[in-house]
């Protein structure tokens, strides 16, 4: 099991530069960047029982773009929930991995894209009267997502965007495991600084 939650971290990775190295040399290569920053949620919410609905927070990606296809992101993104007056949990999630883009045409201005990331996500319980419900803090996590950049300006645009992200947290009692919530849908929504 370790090894396997290693390979899902580092695929993304490895496909990413294989992509790259497998590219032809194109002569005056532009390296870009965009910087994402936007509204997320997350559903259902990392807790442990079944307390409906999810966790909304922020979200934040830098994306360095080889060519107008082709970018390796690294993704982050902070989510917050309270369950009752004495019980709340926060999550952040650090993703990386390849982001490949699909102009509609030259100079068009609206580009749909897609990625799979992989990385950590780490869940943090406050309570008053009872303790994490979980064998640890961190877990090794995936996500897979499909969106649109829409231009608005020459350097600003929107981007919406909605997938699926997979944790994998323990509980502390293995028959409870059941009720630990490691399959998520997400979704963001914000504003893209194009450079």
């Amino acid at each position: 099991m370790p090894h396997r939650k290693l390979w899902v971290c580092i695929l993304p990775f490895a496909s990413g530069l294989a992509w790259s190295q497998a590219q032809p040399a194109r002569e005056g290569l532009h390296v870009g960047a965009d910087v994402f920053a936007g509204y997320t949620y997350v559903s259902p919410d990392f807790g442990y029982y079944d307390q409906g609905g999810g966790e909304s927070g922020v979200d934040g990606a830098l994306d360095v773009r080889f060519d107008h296809f082709f970018a390796v992101a690294v993704d982050g993104g902070y989510l917050h929930k309270s369950y009752n007056p004495e019980e709340s949990s926060s999550t952040n999630t650090l993703l990386a991995g390849p982001r490949f883009f699909f102009p509609l045409q030259r100079d068009s201005a609206i580009e749909p894209f897609a990625d799979f990331l992989g990385g950590l996500t780490t869940f943090n319980w406050s309570s008053n009267s009872s303790s994490s419900p979980f064998t640890g803090t961190t877990s090794a996590a995936y996500a897979v997502d499909g969106g649109l950049d829409i231009r608005t300006t020459r350097h600003i645009w929107i981007r919406a965007q909605g997938g699926y992200l997979q944790s994998s947290f323990n509980s502390v009692a293995s028959s409870l495991q059941n009720n630990v919530h490691n399959n998520h849908g997400r979704t963001a929504v914000g504003v893209v600084w194009r450079f």
